[in-house]
């Protein structure tokens, strides 16, 4: 682990890291390992990808007590070091992890409640967006949260028209969608 590998940790975390990587017997692998923060992780506290190198960690925990952000990178270090020392057959938190993590006094557990009084920054919610379907010949409609390029008019592949239809961003929730008419059907 470079110091740029471990720009994301406070120098006390990164000896720490160390430390643990050399008490499991691999500590040739703390140049392999990259940790970064990312704010697409929302469902979990960190993410350990040992074929990829890569550790992530949610970027909320960045104001988390150290003591929380110690537990969550000794777990993902674990799952690298249970990697390089048994390999990637092995059950993801099997007894092989949980005596990694009982070597360096921490308990082995997979569900970490974040700590009382303190609570990860909410991630602004995505702007849901509508996309208006329309055909240029007959001007039937429909309306959709993301753009199907595959969708046709039906009436005018009836009629021997190629059926594309041309697509606008909606800037605002329509009141209601309206469906294209199936074959056979009237509009």
């Amino acid at each position: 682990m470079t110091p740029t590998r471990l720009t994301p940790l406070t120098d006390e975390l990164a000896a720490e890291a160390r430390r643990w990587l050399a008490s499991w017997g691999v500590p040739e692998i703390e140049d392999a390992v990259h940790i970064r923060y990312s704010a697409r992780l929302s469902r979990s506290w960190a993410r350990c990808q040992p074929a990829l190198g890569r550790i992530t960690i949610q970027r909320g925990l960045d104001t988390a007590p150290a003591e929380f952000l110690r537990e969550v990178l000794a777990h993902e270090l674990a799952h690298f070091a249970a990697h390089a020392l048994y390999g990637p057959a092995i059950a993801p938190h099997g007894r092989e992890w949980r005596a990694l993590m009982r070597a360096v006094a921490l308990p082995a557990r997979t569900l970490l409640a974040p700590p009382p009084g303190w609570h990860a920054p909410a991630r602004p919610r995505p702007v849901a967006r509508y996309y208006l379907h329309r055909c240029p010949v007959c001007r039937a409609e429909r309306v959709a949260k993301r753009v199907v390029r595959r969708w046709r008019c039906g009436r005018c592949l009836d009629r021997g028209r190629d059926g594309e239809l041309e697509v606008f961003r909606l800037e605002r929730k329509p009141r209601r969608f309206w469906p294209f008419a199936r074959r056979g059907e009237q509009m």
